[in-house]
């Protein structure tokens, strides 16, 4: 067991990966119905907010079962609102959804194909995506990847995105506090 798992800073709620392949296989599923029935104007928004009430829909809420009072920082962008969150819009986050190698401490990733270390906390997943080996990754499905941005990132000093194949990794709960993390990372860069 790890030094953050045994302080509690590190969940592991039983059925963690079906809760979040489960979300992956649902948004999967009725991507190309959401894209065709919406303008092109209105696409991402659309997207965004179909995204983060499936994240709380289908991996916020069954965990807030296991752990009350959980709230999941926002998946990708996050909804169209003030808040970005869909339902209690007032929540402020204090879990993540983090991902780490299931064996040993590097990962190959998959856009650079270079080895990186895993801090144990593991990596705040950004999204889900859709990679080969090599290649920039794409926001659609089918999902084979989780894009992820490195927690040492700053608005000052921003970080590419970090690509792993799903098969690659387990996913984890990471407690954070509210006051002084934010639900949004602004370090982002947009694809090339």
């Amino acid at each position: 067991m790890l030094e953050d798992e045994r302080q509690g800073h590190i969940l592991r709620p039983p059925a963690m990966s079906e809760i979040i392949m489960r979300f992956a296989r649902v948004v999967g599923l009725g991507w190309e119905e959401v894209v065709a029935s919406v303008p092109v104007a209105y696409k991402q928004d659309t997207l965004n907010d179909w995204l983060q009430f499936h994240w709380e829909l289908l991996v916020e809420w069954p965990l807030r079962l296991q752990y009350p009072g959980l709230f999941l920082e926002i998946y990708g962008e996050g909804a169209e609102t003030d808040s970005s969150r869909i339902s209690e819009t007032e929540a402020l986050a204090n879990h993540r959804v983090a991902c780490r190698p299931v064996a040993g401490g590097c990962l190959k990733e998959m856009i650079g194909e270079s080895e990186i270390k895993f801090s144990s906390p593991g990596f705040p997943v950004n999204e889900f995506v859709n990679c080969l080996n090599g290649q920039w990754h794409k926001s659609e499905p089918p999902f084979n990847a989780v894009l992820v941005y490195s927690p040492e990132a700053t608005p000052n000093s921003p970080t590419l995105p970090l690509v792993f194949s799903l098969d690659e990794v387990e996913f984890i709960l990471q407690k954070i506090d509210p006051a002084i993390e934010s639900t949004t990372v602004s370090t982002q860069m947009e694809e090339p």
